[in-house]
């Protein structure tokens, strides 16, 4: 499995708003509104405004998971983990999802511009 690279830092999403949350039987796709996307293909997390923590598998799609909540909201911050194979993403109303890195098989990608970093 590949690693996000070190050129990659915590503020690569700030400020972003999600414009668009795509779905297809294998992938979760998440648009902001500059040209960076999010693709998930393996498992992820959510934490709700509750702050319950519920895990899921992309694989295979079968409703949203609570990721409309996302729709036009804000990035407040990234972590990128110590391994560097999944990351979280904390938006304005407290949401918190969290993308998993697998070393078996890719897990997600993103597209930033013309460049496409798969993990």
């Amino acid at each position: 499995m590949y690693k996000l690279p070190e050129d990659i830092n915590d503020d690569f999403l700030q400020g972003e708003v999600v414009k668009m949350v795509c779905f297809n039987l294998n992938q979760i796709y998440i648009h902001f509104q500059s040209s960076i996307q999010i693709c998930i293909e393996g498992q992820y997390s959510l934490v709700n405004r509750k702050g319950e923590k519920i895990y899921f598998d992309v694989h295979p799609v079968l409703n949203d998971n609570g990721l409309l909540q996302i729709l036009e909201k804000e990035v407040k911050g990234v972590e990128i983990s110590k391994s560097r194979t999944d990351f979280s993403i904390q938006f304005q109303d407290g949401v918190l999802l969290e993308i998993i890195g697998n070393c078996l098989y890719e897990s997600y990608s993103i597209k930033l511009n013309e460049r496409t970093i798969i993990v």
